[in-house]
């Protein structure tokens, strides 16, 4: 079958810090502390569902402001339930290192469990609030469990000078105050 989805709004709350994921080889016990069997249908659900998102569909989420659109299958068997197509981002505001930065470019890939997306995401501070013609952003690659946070600009900067770029919107001072201010916060971010 297929679903279109031509309007909606996704907000999605903050999840307390002391939130932990569920594990894979979790076991649920009753109250005399035996395992207990999860309940299977009795007749096997198999489907195969294309999801159409249309242009009018808006996600609030952990920083991320956004229009998303795009087409994902779904498939369930007894094996699970599976994702595979891809969620672009035309455009959007993500706030990060205390910026609120535009959405460049920005791509959810699916290929499988639906809770493990390949992003990519390019996020930039917006060029009229940076000085010396520098574009400074971030880009977010990698799987969404373990994400690849990368400061970069263009033109190609050090990263320290990338950062201050990012978060101040200049480059470094030269009378070193700054800058060493800078370099001791990109250490305490793992960043230098």
């Amino acid at each position: 079958g297929k679903v279109d989805i031509p309007w909606a709004r996704i907000t999605v709350q903050e999840l307390p810090e002391s939130a932990v994921g569920v594990s894979s080889d979790e076991v649920m016990l009753d109250d005399q502390l035996k395992p207990i069997q999860p309940k299977t249908a009795s007749i096997p659900i198999n489907s195969n569902l294309m999801i159409h998102v249309g242009n009018d569909v808006r996600l609030d989420a952990f920083g991320l402001k956004a229009r998303l659109k795009g087409d994902l299958k779904v498939v369930q068997d007894k094996k699970g339930l599976g994702l595979n197509g891809q969620i672009d981002i035309p455009s959007g505001r993500f706030h990060a290192y205390g910026q609120d930065l535009i959405v460049r470019k920005g791509q959810l890939m699916f290929s499988g469990p639906p809770d493990q997306p390949l992003l990519n995401i390019e996020a930039i501070r917006n060029p009229e609030s940076t000085e010396d013609d520098v574009t400074a952003g971030v880009r977010v690659t990698g799987l969404a469990d373990a994400p690849k946070l990368e400061v970069f600009s263009d033109p190609a900067k050090s990263q320290q000078e990338a950062l201050s770029y990012l978060l101040r919107g200049q480059g470094l001072n030269s009378s070193g105050a700054d800058g060493n201010a800078m370099t001791s916060m990109l250490i305490g971010m793992g960043v230098a």
